[in-house]
């Protein structure tokens, strides 16, 4: 009886997972389609197939709701710029940048990923707590991406006359405002 609890507990919990993913799909679809204020709970609970309320028993706030999609969105690009260190040896520093490039547009392009384009237009919407938050995941990919930069510098694959740091600075700057 106890292994049968077991595996009931085990379906309970996968089916809260699967619903928990497909409301912050739905929210990442709502904040891609009209920003963070015209983003509505009733909207995203309907497109996840739950009732409004519901969403509070997977996230304690609107504002909760909202930082976890526009993280997971800085987590996937910030996961992907760390990735671009594995393939130091196999990619020029130009190739990783233009690897991290290509990810951009690609994320930006997908019918059915909201997420990146989410973040680009409600990123800047948001309360000043989560701005915080945001600010510090956008600084660690700025990181990463100088120092991409620089390597690609040092191994003249970019003049010397640019800035790295200013160049990143400006294309995580680019990230956050588009």
């Amino acid at each position: 009886k106890a292994a049968l609890q077991t595996g009931s507990n085990r379906r309970v919990h996968s089916k809260s997972i699967k619903r928990r993913q497909r409301i912050l799909d739905a929210a990442a679809r709502a904040l891609a389609e009209h920003g963070y204020s015209e983003a509505k709970l009733s909207d995203i609970a309907q497109e996840a197939g739950t009732h409004a309320g519901s969403l509070y028993y997977y996230f304690p706030s609107r504002e909760d709701l909202m930082k976890e999609v526009l993280l997971t969105s800085l987590n996937r690009m910030t996961e992907f710029s760390d990735s671009l260190e594995s393939q130091k040896g196999k990619l020029s520093p130009l190739q990783r940048i233009l690897a991290f490039v290509r990810l951009v547009i690609d994320q930006t392009l997908a019918p059915d990923d909201f997420y990146l384009r989410a973040y680009l237009r409600a990123g800047n919407q948001v309360p000043a707590s989560v701005h915080e938050v945001l600010k510090t995941r956008r600084h660690r990919m700025r990181e990463t991406l100088a120092r991409l930069l620089s390597e690609a510098q040092g191994a003249g694959q970019i003049p010397a006359h640019i800035e790295v740091s200013v160049a990143a600075r400006g294309s995580t700057l680019r990230l956050s405002v588009l």
